[in-house]
């Protein structure tokens, strides 16, 4: 019974270890050396079965050439580092360069600039008002000196009066993820039970243990602050900006925010509506006020001052 007990153990250890060297091998053939690497073992080990001194003069050969490889891949790679050491040194030189030749105040505030039609590197930047323009320009270098990103290593100016507003957009969506519970079935298992018990141990050896269930709160953010402008051309553009940013425009440029630019708006169309209206065509300009609470630009509580406004003047 003892000798049973220990050749089934002797057994499930060999099971188990050749099922490891299954699994160590079929991740190197997942790569084309690992691939090769099986091939020319599987050579050598035949060679030196029926050949013995060619299988060493084979080895020696193989060895050589790996070292080879591996010698030129190891300086390959070296030289990819130092020439990618020397590109930022050179695009540092030159974002230094041209750093030293403005001015940024201490104050500077700093916003992550994320994408837009802004020609400028997109990484944090300083952020400031000078003459009337609003200033952006990277606080780092790029991180090599190719010509696209050297480019962008400039003081981009905004100026206030092209500014047509800033706001945010998005929203925060949240992911109850639910994980565990089920069994499946481990192929080392069944490598281990089918070698012990047969067929039916296979099967049972195969069942994984039922995992706990757990839940994760996932967090997707997509909000962010964006700027609306015009360049000399009067063409609309737009920088986009982390959310948390808001509040950094607020501080610069409070007057250009949405809010404010479109109450200023409203104000003027009510204006000139109420301007151009005589005894003859009030009741055509309440009509068109009616019109702009109808599109939303009014609310019902402005439509119905104005109207009483109106109203007021034929009397």
């Amino acid at each position: 019974m003892i000798a049973v007990k220990t050749m089934m153990s002797s057994l499930t250890d060999k099971v188990k270890n050749t099922y490891f060297c299954f699994c160590k091998i079929r991740e190197e053939v997942k790569s084309m050396e690992g691939c090769l690497a099986i091939i020319l073992i599987a050579v050598v080990i035949v060679l030196f079965i029926n050949y013995p001194l060619p299988a060493m003069v084979v080895t020696a050969a193989i060895i050589a050439v790996i070292s080879f490889i591996s010698a030129n891949r190891e300086a390959d790679e070296e030289d990819k580092v130092r020439l990618k050491k020397e590109s930022f040194e050179r695009a540092h030189q030159k974002y230094s360069d041209f750093k030293s030749k403005i001015t940024i105040p201490d104050n500077a505030s700093k916003v992550n600039y994320k994408k837009g039609n802004a020609t400028i590197l997109n990484t944090k930047v300083f952020m400031w008002i000078e003459d009337n323009d609003l200033c952006f320009f990277p606080t780092k270098s790029p991180s090599s000196d190719t010509a696209s990103d050297i480019k962008k290593i400039i003081l981009y100016k905004i100026p206030i009066s092209k500014i047509e507003y800033y706001a945010t957009s998005g929203d925060v969506v949240y992911e109850n993820k639910i994980t565990g519970g089920g069994g499946g079935s481990s192929f080392e298992g069944a490598l281990v039970g089918g070698a012990i018990a047969g067929g039916a141990g296979a099967i049972i050896g195969s069942r994984n243990k039922i995992d706990p269930i757990s839940s994760e709160l996932i967090t997707h953010d997509s909000r962010e602050t964006f700027l609306k402008y015009f360049d000399d051309n009067n063409l609309k553009h737009s920088m986009v900006f982390d959310f948390k940013d808001y509040e950094k425009f607020n501080e610069l440029i409070p007057q250009k925010a949405f809010t404010i630019v479109n109450t200023i708006k409203t104000n003027d169309i009510i204006d000139s509506v109420l301007n151009e209206s005589t005894g003859s065509n009030i009741l055509d300009q309440i009509r068109e006020l009616a019109k702009l609470k109808d599109e939303g630009i009014l609310t019902e509580e402005e439509f119905s001052n104005k109207k009483k406004e109106l109203l007021a003047r034929i009397s």
